[in-house]
């Protein structure tokens, strides 16, 4: 699911999930990964939970903390979730689908 002609598409477009499989994994997801600009220029990137409703991603957060701090200087920012993986016989990977969101 791709909707923002600013960001470029994807090159393996035969995993691109549908708009219901993206939305299937949001809601079914508790907890996803928020990379935000940090201090210094690292990347800075956490775990959280989270909830997906009426096509709006709420976090579980403190008001105040490096992950705020990081937002106050740079509302730009991805927030990624997967689905529970899944290892099929004689396979030492795990098989995932993922959602990557930008804001």
């Amino acid at each position: 699911m791709q909707n923002d002609a600013t960001f470029r598409p994807m090159r393996r477009l035969k995993q691109q999930l549908t708009v219901q499989e993206c939305e299937t994994i949001l809601k079914d997801a508790y907890r996803g990964f928020l990379s935000v600009h940090g201090e210094n220029g690292y990347p800075y990137t956490i775990p959280i939970n989270f909830l997906y409703k009426n096509n709006r991603i709420y976090f579980h957060s403190a008001l105040q903390g490096h992950k705020i701090d990081a937002i106050k200087q740079s509302a730009k920012a991805c927030f990624t979730v997967i689905n529970n993986p899944v290892k099929q016989e004689n396979d030492w990977w795990y098989h995932v689908s993922s959602v990557v969101c930008f804001g």
